[in-house]
């Protein structure tokens, strides 16, 4: 087996040799980004702060909460109490839907925040466009003060005009009385520590949890009169990102979900009449699982490609009722029993491929017939490319450009990712002269699929949100395509 200092510098040659071709690739394509735009107000986490707000409220009413922690929306300052302190303790993520507005008044009033572009769709069209890609965004509410977080290099919006679809800057495409949706977001460091009771609780991984608003008109959808224009769109571009279905509600409109639930179907099949564009779709949980288990088996056939993590992918087999791939993840977050998990979902939904990221590694299936021609080593590179994108991101604080990429030299591949990959190795190969052949170069060949595997850098964050977004956008949009 190769020494661990010997790998972690081989695979970080590797990296640093894997900037231009995904680079190039991605630049060749034309990208589309629906639906969710929105605005992060970014908070981060201050002991003094935070001890404050706690003796300000009801520590009885944040015990109870916190024993009987099945929240499926934050409404009052007690409830985002009790899931701040489970999801810190834990160092876990959580998005929470709250339909209170004196709660945001009271985040206002309570909390120093930073305001930037939020939103899958908004965070993937801002960060592709700062890597010289054109990039078309849409959002079926664009308010003034939303439109100016939007990036002014190569980036554009849709909107009709006298019928005809033209592409605006975000900024000339804005409307007047639209609301701005705006998520309130805390996070945290892996070592911060606040005091709660008797008890000194340290987080034991950066994270945050999200408290996301839900004004009128925001709806994962393309309006009626799009509707004629979606087969057109559909082939003026190339690679696709939808995402922002957590924004489903069990009625909007005074109409039940599954009404809206099958216009969007319809919707995104006019999208995918030009058979060589490329889908992807990112996993968000929705925490109302009656819409959970509805909606992502419902559209996720459309879709070429999936995006989720090691916590989404635990709670999306309980969704699908897979709960002993779930509770063997939830109960020891090995590489094999992550690669089980998502091989479930891979093979379940019949997907071309699914990227799946974590702590210090990336995983990736490729269906053979998907990959075609090409070579399995340029989507090594494309997940190398991704992850150095998404250190850039993380160690500026902000979505970088091409040129930040090659001021992180210093920054070296993880002891997590390197131990890994060889656990990885040993699970797949035994004892056999393969082991060394993989962990090398991070492909196993599974039949009719590839499984990839690289590992990455751990870069301490100044922001976390985006992360995941960033590194599965890149990666898909960087293929040999």
């Amino acid at each position: 087996m190769v020494h661990d200092d010997v790998l972690a510098r081989i695979w970080g040659l590797q990296l640093e040799s894997a900037l231009e071709h995904p680079h190039y690739h991605m630049r060749r394509q034309r990208t589309f980004c629906a639906f969710n735009a929105i605005t992060d107000a970014v908070v981060q986490f201050k002991q003094d702060e935070f001890r404050r707000q706690l003796l300000r409220c009801d520590i009885a009413q944040i015990t109870g909460k916190i024993r009987d922690f099945s929240l499926m929306s934050i409404e009052d300052r007690e409830g985002f109490l009790a899931a701040f302190l489970q999801m810190f303790a834990r160092g876990k993520a959580i998005e929470l839907p709250s339909h209170n507005p004196r709660l945001f008044e009271w985040f206002r009033m309570n909390f120093s925040e930073e305001v930037r572009m939020g939103g899958q769709a908004g965070i993937i069209a801002n960060q592709l466009s700062l890597l010289d890609v054109s990039a078309v965004c849409y959002s079926p509410i664009l308010s003034e003060a939303q439109s100016k977080l939007f990036s002014t290099r190569n980036l554009f919006f849709p909107v009709l005009e006298n019928n005809r679809l033209v592409f605006k800057k975000p900024r000339a495409a804005s409307k007047d009385g639209d609301p701005t949706k705006v998520n309130w977001i805390f996070e945290f460091k892996k070592g911060d520590a606040l005091r709660f009771g008797k008890r000194m609780l340290v987080s034991p991984r950066a994270n945050r949890i999200i408290v996301a608003s839900r004004p009128e008109k925001y709806r994962p959808l393309f309006p009626v009169e799009f509707e004629p224009h979606l087969h057109q769109l559909g082939h003026s571009f190339d690679v696709f990102f939808l995402a922002g279905f957590q924004s489903f509600q069990r009625n909007m409109d005074g109409i039940s979900f599954r009404h809206h639930l099958r216009r969007l179907i319809w919707q995104i099949k006019q999208l995918k009449s030009n058979a060589h564009a490329r889908f992807h779709l990112e996993y968000v949980a929705i925490h109302d699982p009656v819409l959970d288990k509805a909606i992502y088996p419902s559209i996720l056939h459309l879709f070429d490609s999936f995006g989720i993590n090691e916590v989404e992918t635990v709670h999306f087999l309980k969704r699908m009722g897979d709960y002993h791939l779930a509770d063997a993840l939830e109960r020891r977050e090995a590489p094999m029993n992550y690669y089980r998990g998502i091989r479930h979902i891979f093979h379940k939904f019949k997907l071309k491929r699914l990227h799946a990221h974590t702590l210090g590694y990336f995983l990736l299936l490729l269906r053979k017939d998907y990959v075609g021609r090409k070579l399995p080593e340029e989507f090594v590179n494309s997940l190398l490319f991704a992850s150095r994108v998404a250190d850039a991101r993380a160690f500026y604080g902000k979505a970088p450009a091409f040129a930040d990429l090659q001021k992180l030299s210093h920054l070296k591949i993880s002891d997590t990712g390197i131990k890994a990959l060889k656990e990885m190795a040993t699970e797949l190969y035994g004892n056999s002269d393969k082991v060394r052949h993989f962990v090398l170069n991070g492909i196993h060949d599974a039949g009719d699929h590839y499984l990839i595997m690289v590992p990455t850098a751990i870069v301490k964050p100044k922001a976390t949100v985006g992360l995941g977004d960033t590194i599965s956008s890149v990666a898909f949009a960087s293929e040999p395509f």
